[in-house]
């Protein structure tokens, strides 16, 4: 990754320096220790590359590593790094999306090489609210939860509130996962929530919710009345099981 970002600087035994974290912004404080192949993945995406990001992938996968951990110590800092990057104009709009759709490829072909847990009897739901159409970490989650034994079901991006509430309602999952991405976003996660619980009373499910908006400010997720953050997709399926 970028060799000027302090949190992917090389530290004794070739692991990221994070003696500066206090430094660095909320959402890279919590974001796991990167996978010494991240930066190459990161560039990969960068260049357009879907070979080389997928042999960093299955190269991991062939090791043995669990793919939850390939998605938070791979994927995630790598999608952090293309998104600075984007936000400090040093890409364009065109270059954010071509990595964002490759990474999408590449964590498709590897969740066919892993086999789910027996389904445990439990229903997820995951959407990202009105307005967020950054949705790759929230698949990353509904896929950890599917691979624990869930039947997860995403719905993807920018879901607006009263189609989100009917979902709901009608499915009754056992617990419904929401992604913010943006501060002004934040609001709509409270609405629904709330929303909610008036419509279903004693039968609204729990709310997690994660993303960039609520990694960036501590205990945001008690504001909008949630009743579990995640800051990504292991954190999200431990608290699941």
């Amino acid at each position: 990754m970028n060799a000027h970002d302090p949190r992917f600087a090389q530290g004794v035994g070739g692991r990221p320096d994070l003696s500066i974290e206090a430094d660095l912004p909320a959402f890279y404080r919590r974001m796991p220790t990167p996978d010494l192949e991240s930066p190459a993945f990161a560039e990969a995406l960068l260049a357009g590359n879907q070979c080389v990001a997928r042999n960093i992938v299955n190269g991991k996968l062939d090791a043995g590593i669990d793919l939850i951990e390939v998605d938070v110590a791979v994927m995630q800092p790598a999608l952090y790094e293309v998104g600075q990057r984007w936000q400090n104009n040093r890409i364009s709009v065109a270059q954010e999306h071509l990595a964002t759709a490759i990474c999408q490829t590449v964590l498709a072909g590897a969740l066919l090489r892993v086999e789910p847990a027996p389904f445990c009897g439990q229903r997820a739901l995951f959407a990202c609210v009105e307005g967020n159409f950054h949705a790759l970490g929230l698949r990353m989650v509904a896929d950890a939860f599917e691979l624990a034994g869930w039947e997860s079901a995403y719905l993807g991006a920018d879901v607006p509130n009263p189609a989100l509430l009917e979902q709901i309602a009608s499915t009754r999952p056992d617990v419904v996962g929401l992604s913010v991405s943006l501060p002004q976003q934040v609001l709509k996660i409270r609405e629904l929530i709330r929303m909610c619980r008036i419509e279903l009373g004693a039968q609204c499910p729990p709310f997690m919710v994660g993303g960039l908006a609520m990694n960036s400010v501590d205990d945001l997720w008690r504001r909008v009345e949630a009743d579990v953050w995640y800051p990504d997709a292991r954190s999200a399926q431990r608290e699941a099981l």
